[in-house]
């Protein structure tokens, strides 16, 4: 029960193929590896261009949570996942810095959108409207791949 409770806490997204994990509470321990667990089962069940771990929600990241996200996204880059850690403040970037915290090779943007842009550059082509309207006719959000995904609930669809 108490992974369940910890579970609710972040929504998983997928957006534009990348899974988006916006991280709006502050996170203890217990809660950052249910995150994590949520995080890497969702990369192994679906194929996705990437995940976007954002951070902008939380005030303040110590270097044990600034390791554990960064451990995270290495985890998900492993099992073929690039990922992206984005909305970190001026202020998180420089107690980090304090800490000589090192994130290593996972990269960092400012936005979501400059995330979309490192994970999927593709996509940022300008797009007619016309093309959008004709891949999605009668086919709703779901099928754009805009979607909330429940953390432990996994799209049926993606694995097959």
């Amino acid at each position: 029960m108490e992974g369940e409770a910890a579970s609710s806490k972040a929504a998983l997204y997928v957006i534009r193929g990348c899974l988006v994990v916006p991280i709006q509470v502050e996170l203890d321990d217990e809660l950052m590896l249910q995150l994590q667990k949520d995080i890497l089962e969702r990369v192994n069940k679906t194929e996705l261009k990437g995940v976007i771990i954002d951070v902008s929600g939380v005030a303040v990241i110590d270097s044990s949570l600034g390791q554990a996200i960064f451990d995270t996204a290495r985890m998900a880059s492993l099992m073929g996942a690039k990922t992206v850690v984005t909305g970190l403040t001026p202020g998180v970037a420089a107690s980090l810095t304090d800490l000589d915290f090192d994130p290593g090779d996972v990269p960092t943007a400012t936005s979501l959108e400059e995330g979309f842009r490192i994970l999927v550059p593709a996509a940022t082509h300008e797009v007619k409207p016309e093309e959008v309207e004709e891949g999605l006719e009668d086919r709703g959000d779901e099928a754009a791949g805009d979607r909330k995904v429940e953390p432990g609930e996994y799209d049926d669809q993606a694995d097959q």
